[in-house]
């Protein structure tokens, strides 16, 4: 219980904007809204997403923005960002933008042992097969 809370905590300090990176379910956001840690005011950015209507359906009873679907690319130019979760495995690489992203120090949610910042991230929770990197410092707003 006193882990759940120190997490609401912490992400409700954090802009209530997450990107969804190659999303194939809403695995890790379902079992974030069971727990009741996502913030009010939630906006959701699908990048590059592998079934963004599966996550859309898995959300639907949740109130927050889900927008649509955006390439890569469109990573520098959002807005700041509280939280990246990615599906991805692990013999893919990492995506520049995505490399960029974890530089400025935004918390980064993955499949255990997929990412591993070398600076800048401490794993803060490991629960069910994924992993939580939170920046040891504050993010620039």
């Amino acid at each position: 219980m006193m882990e759940k809370i120190r997490l609401r905590t912490l992400l409700c300090d954090r802009p209530p904007c997450w990107a969804v990176l190659h999303g194939r379910s809403a695995g890790p956001l379902a079992m974030a809204r069971d727990a009741e840690l996502l913030p009010e005011g939630l906006e959701i950015h699908p990048i590059a997403s592998r079934d963004p209507l599966a996550l859309r359906a898995c959300l639907s009873d949740y109130r927050l923005d889900l927008r649509a679907e955006e390439p890569l690319p469109v990573i520098p130019s959002l807005p700041p960002l509280g939280l990246v979760v990615i599906h991805r495995s692990q013999r893919r690489s990492l995506p520049r933008a995505l490399s960029l992203l974890l530089r400025d120090r935004v918390p980064v949610l993955a499949p255990a042992g997929w990412v591993h910042p070398s600076t800048g991230h401490t794993r803060l929770l490991v629960h069910c097969g994924w992993e939580l990197w939170w920046p040891d410092e504050p993010a620039r707003d």
